[in-house]
């Protein structure tokens, strides 16, 4: 990478590298750990891997506010990054965000986290986007500080990992004004 990242829709499951890219997210125990959100059903069941990522990447195509992450030189895939749970009153979303194995430690996150929190609130009008993670992870913390969300506090034991044990939530936001 050199240090630039370019965003674009997902194209869907369809397309094999993006079909490739999803499993590997599917099945990476970094992402499966910091995000129980990302889970197969039965990761053992032959095909499973490739099913899940069909579906994830059909829903990710459908949606306007969800990324992949690519390498502008190659079109090359780094991960994903979507705004959910927009709340239109109170003109307010979260972000998440997931690296590839071989894309984290680049900066990576940082780019695509400072460009859609830009289009957040200069083209879809939000004034709030918040960001949460376990209270573990901190890369993804480091991340979200050098992007300038500041710290909310703490939701205690409100996130489950896959096997249904409640961590405590690092709650992080920026506002239009900050």
């Amino acid at each position: 990478m050199t240090g630039t990242i370019a965003l674009r829709h997902w194209h869907g499951p369809d397309h094999a590298a993006e079909l490739t890219c999803v499993r590997t997210m599917l099945t990476d125990p970094e992402v499966r750990r910091w995000n129980p959100v990302v889970q197969l059903p039965d990761p053992d069941l032959p095909g499973a891997a490739t099913a899940a990522a069909g579906a994830w990447l059909a829903k990710a195509a459908a949606d306007e506010r969800a990324w992949a992450i690519t390498d502008p030189a190659d079109d090359r895939l780094l991960g994903g990054i979507t705004l959910r749970d927009a709340s239109p009153l109170a003109r307010a979303a979260a972000v998440g965000y997931w690296l590839l194995p071989d894309a984290r430690g680049r900066g990576a996150a940082k780019l695509a986290l400072r460009r859609v929190t830009e289009l957040a609130f200069a083209e879809y009008g939000f004034h709030r986007v918040e960001l949460g993670h376990m209270t573990g992870h901190a890369a993804s913390c480091a991340i979200a500080v050098a992007c300038g969300y500041l710290v909310e506090g703490t939701q205690r034991q409100s996130l489950p990992d896959a096997s249904g044990t409640l961590h405590d939530l690092h709650l992080h936001a920026r506002l239009a004004t900050d």
